[in-house]
């Protein structure tokens, strides 16, 4: 919860920054603040909430008045050295997967590396009419997707400590040369972070707790980053990952699980997959609305139907630019992979409509 503060720290910063013309002098005098404030709490054992919120409120501002470190770190994650070059890799897989359909080429292309330069505007207008524009931005869902990927691949290496360990590792380390060769946007990052927790639990075998982590995760971004707090992408990541991990697991206890090992069939999996569009709309909605003016009507008919396809297409493209990176994609995979986009495309037509 101390994440909290700390970002409302941030997002004041430029407020008092606006009430002297230089902000290191307003950092000259909140950080000897905070020093004596930290060594107060230490000397007489200061436990209280408010206090330690108060702590966190006003490193926050130092943090945003000298977020020059911050900018620069963006800046070398987006573009330049190795996640330049990374990014390039990509993107030439992509070209050489060779598609006789430039659609899917260019909707796979968007999918994988978040270039959407390809894409006609008839289709991005389809996708936004649809309630389905989140899938062509590179968020933490296609992240997801490729974690998911990982960790099944990775099970060959067994579990033993040591296989856990190594799978972690080379998890975290594929997952973040992606998110770099995409350009580490907000949505990405956060979800590279959520990662990393989590890998960080699991071999610490300690209990994952929803709240902490997305906390944690936010408060390690924001210390980074500081200016990411004002980025739309991230402000809309967050709410949806508050959505679902304060709303989703209450609407998804309303469907009764079953006593019987299976997971209760089409039905409760159709359910989960509803609560879980539901509850990150309650809390992306209101944003939405105020910075767009609109909101997504059949969202909740898009994602049911919408989602599914554009999963497996990232899986088979994803298996397409392994395949491509070794030289030949088979024409099976090819095939496949537009037809598969050419089905999600039919269906958003269909919801779009509507």
């Amino acid at each position: 919860m101390l994440a909290i503060p700390f970002a409302a720290g941030i997002a004041i910063a430029p407020c008092l920054a606006g009430l002297t013309s230089d902000a290191w002098i307003l950092c000259s005098f909140l950080y000897p603040a905070l020093c004596m404030m930290l060594l107060s709490a230490l000397a007489f054992r200061i436990r209280s909430y408010l206090y330690t919120a108060l702590l966190f409120l006003l490193t926050g501002c130092l943090c945003m008045l000298g977020s020059e470190a911050g900018s620069a770190f963006s800046s070398a994650a987006g573009s330049g050295g190795f996640a330049s070059g990374a990014g390039d890799m990509l993107s030439a897989a992509v070209d050489r997967i060779g598609f006789k359909n430039e659609a899917c080429a260019a909707l796979v292309k968007a999918l994988i590396c978040g270039d959407r330069s390809r894409l006609d505007r008839e289709t991005v207008e389809l996708f936004r009419k649809s309630g389905a524009s989140h899938i062509l931005a590179l968020s933490g869902l296609h992240l997801g997707i490729l974690y998911g990927l990982i960790l099944r691949l990775c099970s060959v290496f067994g579990n033993s400590p040591a296989a856990r360990r190594a799978r972690s590792l080379c998890t975290v380390a594929l997952t973040g040369i992606y998110t770099l060769a995409t350009g580490a946007s907000p949505s990405l990052t956060r979800a590279f972070i959520f990662i990393c927790i989590n890998e960080a639990l699991r071999n610490t075998e300690r209990k994952r707790h929803g709240a902490d982590v997305l906390f944690t995760a936010m408060l390690i971004q924001l210390a980074i980053f500081p200016q990411a707090l004002f980025s739309v992408g991230f402000q809309l990541s967050y709410l949806a990952m508050t959505g679902i991990v304060f709303v989703y697991p209450h609407m998804e206890s309303w469907y009764p699980a079953p006593k019987a090992p299976a997971r209760g069939g089409p039905v409760r999996r159709i359910w989960q997959s509803a609560s879980l569009s539901i509850s990150c709309q309650l809390f992306t909605a209101p944003l939405s609305w105020l910075k767009f003016g609109s909101l997504p009507g059949y969202f909740l008919i898009s994602n049911l139907a919408a989602l599914p396809l554009s999963s497996a297409l990232m899986l088979l493209s994803t298996g397409g630019v392994i395949a491509a990176a070794f030289g030949h994609c088979p024409d099976l995979l090819v095939a496949l992979m537009e037809k598969t986009a050419a089905l999600l495309t039919e269906v958003l037509t269909v919801i779009s409509g509507m």
